[in-house]
């Protein structure tokens, strides 16, 4: 999968929750950071580590994506090991 793709899915879960519901997002893979910086990204299938920004799956965006839902409770799930150019 791209990371648009799977921001894409997890941006609909999180929309379409109700504000009784519980969403879990669960991610599980390798991460990188890009240097100097401290914004974490996820790696996706067609994620180049030199352009992170444009092909990696960003823990903020998920993250916004989690907070912006109405659901009662939110939880995110990180397994990840990180690279640090």
């Amino acid at each position: 999968f791209h990371a648009e793709a799977i921001l894409s899915v997890v941006g609909e879960v999180c929309r379409d929750a109700d504000p009784t519901d519980t969403v879990l997002v669960a991610l599980s893979g390798h991460g990188f950071s890009e240097a100097g910086g401290k914004d974490g990204y996820f790696c996706a299938h067609y994620t180049d580590p030199d352009k992170l920004r444009a092909t990696g799956l960003s823990l903020d965006e998920v993250r916004r994506r989690l907070v912006d839902s109405p659901a009662k409770q939110r939880m995110l799930v990180v397994d990840a090991c990180r690279n640090q150019p």
